[in-house]
């Protein structure tokens, strides 16, 4: 065995292979193939600008709320259709929190004329929803913010 080379159990199928001593802290240094690393990956979900996503065949992702509607209804969606949070809060993938909607509808419920209000997770105190930046604002104010980060720090 070369010295610069370090012996790793592939995460998936337990094959062993070598990897330079200088990558094995990289991401890929877990699997011994592509193959392995997309099958290792189906049915793992993480969240991304405040949306939930979850890894399907052949090394895509799709959106978790699209996932469990086209799985509890057994049908495959359109991209031209919407599904809607019933309760505006795009992490609960409750299928009685989903609805399948037309764009038009899904625009027309969305639209600032329109607004909705979500409840403060500190508080209570139910303020007007607002996406910053792709955030999900989950509090009324910025020390409910706080107590929010601490509360997840502590946990």
């Amino acid at each position: 065995m070369n010295k610069f080379k370090k012996e790793i159990i592939c995460i998936n199928c337990g094959k062993k292979f070598y990897r330079y001593k200088n990558h094995e802290d990289t991401e890929k240094a877990k699997w011994c193939s592509m193959e392995c690393r997309k099958k290792w990956h189906i049915g793992k979900t993480w969240i991304e600008n405040g949306r939930k996503f979850i890894w399907i065949e052949n090394g895509k992702k799709q959106r978790y709320h699209r996932y469990i509607y086209e799985k509890h209804y057994k049908i495959k969606l359109k991209k031209n259709q919407h599904i809607h949070h019933i309760d505006n809060n795009p992490l609960n993938n409750n299928i009685l929190n989903l609805k399948l909607m037309t764009p038009a509808e899904h625009c027309r419920l969305h639209s600032r004329k329109n607004p909705f209000y979500i409840q403060c997770r500190i508080c209570g105190k139910t303020f007007p929803f607002k996406r910053t930046r792709g955030h999900i604002q989950e509090t009324c104010s910025h020390k409910c913010g706080a107590s929010l980060m601490w509360e997840k720090r502590t946990t």
